[in-house]
């Protein structure tokens, strides 16, 4: 795969999958909902041992994120955040503190052209550029409701706009 750049079908399907957010909101609101993505556990075993592990210098992300590392949660940001507040509250400073939620639906608004312009920018090239960029035109998924499942979609993002890549 990584030699010439091809990704099997089998790792390009998932199943979404809804799950509540809220026990006590109203279930007839899809806001209350988010969707996990199952896909096949070759396709998470390659992502680990063939792509993360070999270009972790590529893929990499600041040390201050705290969203999608390793052994990091947000109750880890939280408890940063808190230990800083109480560290100049017992100064006696004041602090101000503004919170904005970034990743609130965030994947579904990025613009996958500037992530593999940053990809090649970090030096990624050739065949293993190629995987992932086929990789992301090449899913599809359906969503899966209790016994019911939708017909396959595609992700009108990732079957264009990549000419110039």
């Amino acid at each position: 795969m990584l030699q010439y750049g091809i990704v099997p079908g089998m790792l390009c399907e998932g199943i979404i999958i809804p799950i509540l957010k809220d026990n006590n909101g109203d279930h007839s609101d899809n806001n209350h909902y988010r969707g996990i993505t199952l896909s096949s556990s070759i396709s998470k075993l390659f992502e680990k041992k063939c792509l993360l592990e070999k270009y972790f210098d590529v893929f990499c992300t600041s040390p201050l994120q705290f969203g999608f590392q390793k052994r990091l949660a947000c109750s880890h940001a939280v408890f940063t955040a808190r230990k800083v507040i109480d560290f100049y509250c017992a100064g006696n400073s004041t602090v101000n503190v503004a919170l904005l939620d970034m990743m609130s639906k965030a994947f579904d608004r990025f613009d996958l052209t500037i992530l593999f312009s940053i990809l090649m920018q970090r030096g990624l090239r050739g065949s293993e550029l190629q995987l992932l960029m086929r990789w992301y035109q090449s899913c599809y998924a359906c969503v899966r409701w209790s016994s019911f499942v939708s017909h396959v979609f595609i992700d009108c993002r990732c079957t264009a706009g990549w000419a110039w890549l």
